[in-house]
């Protein structure tokens, strides 16, 4: 069964519901038609050289798709930064055409914006190679990312976004010490009663070096800091010894809390 095929069928068994026509409202791209435009577009930068040979001379791509309102996120999200890859469909369509990178690092996110939703073309594909990449943005410079509660109760805002040189999750605003003192501000907070995550729980600091965000576990207790990453969960060490470096769509865990890690920098500067 192909790709599309398997995505037809899951349309079919409930997706079909997520774009719902108004009357007298411009029509909206299914889907299915969604996936293929991106795919032609991905397509149409191949080039041709001699003795038949077809190079994608591109080992970046960034693929910001828009949808008109939260339910139709959360519903994209799950085919667009799943486990189910459209990135490695596109890799597959590729292959399928004589091409095939060495690497390529892709980037899709789905974004809320009901009026470049209903355009003919919903999406926004930029493929580059890295080096034009780190010309815009020397690899050293921060990058400003989003942190995104998908479970567990926030304490006022589910979502931050920061380039801060470090950014703090745990529970509460404040940590007060026995003093009275506070030791710790939150950027990223949980409700008083969301004990799954400790109060000084983890923080991210940016890595000049890497030049990306490192995660860190602070106080975490028995509830523990993991990564979970392309269907893989990692562990971190206790303690804030050793940081762990996060990419694009990574999904941190608090005990049973979740948080969303995106950088939007690159998004945000097209």
């Amino acid at each position: 069964m192909s790709w599309l095929e398997d995505l037809e069928r899951k349309i079919q068994e409930g997706i079909s519901g997520i774009i719902k026509p108004v009357a007298g409202a411009p029509k909206e791209k299914t889907l299915i038609e969604l996936c293929k435009d991106v795919l032609e577009d991905v397509r149409g930068r191949i080039l041709a050289q001699e003795r038949g040979i077809r190079t994608f001379p591109y080992n970046r791509l960034d693929l910001l798709v828009f949808v008109k309102d939260d339910e139709q996120k959360a519903a994209y999200e799950s085919v667009f930064e799943g486990d189910a890859g459209f990135a490695n469909r596109i890799v597959e369509m590729l292959a399928e055409e004589g091409c095939r990178p060495r690497e390529l690092n892709s980037s899709i996110r789905v974004t809320v914006d009901p009026q470049q939703a209903v355009l003919s073309q919903p999406y926004v594909l930029r493929c580059t190679r890295d080096g034009a990449a780190k010309a815009a943005k020397p690899s050293g410079e921060r990058r400003k990312v989003r942190l995104t509660i998908l479970k567990g109760k926030s304490l006022d805002t589910p979502e931050v976004t920061s380039d801060a040189d470090r950014i703090n999750l745990g529970r509460l605003r404040e940590v007060m010490s026995t003093s009275g003192g506070v030791v710790r501000v939150n950027d990223l907070a949980f409700a008083e009663d969301e004990t799954n995550v400790a109060r000084e729980h983890a923080f991210l600091r940016w890595n000049a070096d890497a030049g990306a965000y490192q995660l860190y576990d602070a106080i975490s207790g028995s509830r523990g800091t993991r990564l979970f990453r392309s269907g893989e969960s990692y562990s971190l060490p206790k303690g804030a010894s050793k940081g762990t470096t996060l990419r694009h769509g990574d999904e941190i865990h608090l005990g049973t809390a979740r948080i969303k890690f995106e950088v939007i920098d690159d998004f945000e500067s097209w």
